[in-house]
């Protein structure tokens, strides 16, 4: 990664990861939901989410399973983004070797100008801290205006497990370092070599305070 210790000057992050896996139950799964939480109701399919999987490719027999991830990212005053590609490569129990895919990219920029900070040690990006924090007559907090796409492909040889497209309009207001509030339109596609092509429009409003 390269770093710049002035945060009035611009950033740019690059990493990579690889991990191989022999899972002890001889199986692997990869599945997905749109990019929204909810949370848990009864009867739902995702005991930690009530939104259910949209992209999955049920148990596959697996020997081994290969991760590679590569990402980036940059900042350059109150604008700052990322980017992510993942390729998970399969190998079955006497099948094919499917590979399946994901990526996402996102932008943001900070309308009141803070910068986000960036964690050296860590290598990711912080939260954002207002310059004037919420109080009537004094101050607005920090206001981010974001958008982000994402795609996800578990359809490859012999496993259907459909391709799922996200696009999110967002807009985050920071009332100080502990408090936030976020907007989000989701427009989620799913598609696949087994089924019809079908949508869904999600708006989500999420309030945090943490300590």
């Amino acid at each position: 990664m390269l770093y710049e210790e002035d945060a009035s000057k611009s950033l740019l992050h690059i990493g990579a990861d690889y991990a191989f896996i022999e899972p002890s139950n001889d199986s692997s799964r990869f599945r997905n939901t749109p990019e929204v939480f909810a949370s848990f109701q009864p009867g739902a399919t995702n005991p930690a989410n009530s939104i259910p999987f949209f992209a999955d490719t049920n148990a596959i027999p697996t020997n081994n399973f290969q991760l590679v991830n590569l990402e980036t990212g940059f900042r350059r005053g109150s604008l700052s983004g990322q980017a992510e590609w993942r390729l998970a490569h399969v190998e079955q129990v006497g099948g094919s070797s499917p590979n399946f895919q994901s990526a996402y990219g996102q932008v943001s920029y900070i309308l009141t100008g803070e910068v986000r900070p960036y964690n050296k040690k860590g290598g990711v990006f912080g939260r954002i801290v207002p310059n004037k924090p919420f109080k009537p007559g004094c101050g607005i907090g920090a206001w981010e205006a974001a958008a982000k796409f994402s795609w996800l492909d578990l359809d490859d040889a012999n496993i259907t497990g459909n391709q799922l497209k996200n696009t999110t309009i967002g807009l985050n207001w920071y009332l100080n370092k502990r408090t936030k509030f976020q907007f989000n339109y989701i427009y989620s596609i799913l598609d696949g070599t087994a089924i019809s092509r079908s949508n869904t429009n999600i708006i989500a409003v999420r309030a945090q305070i943490d300590f």
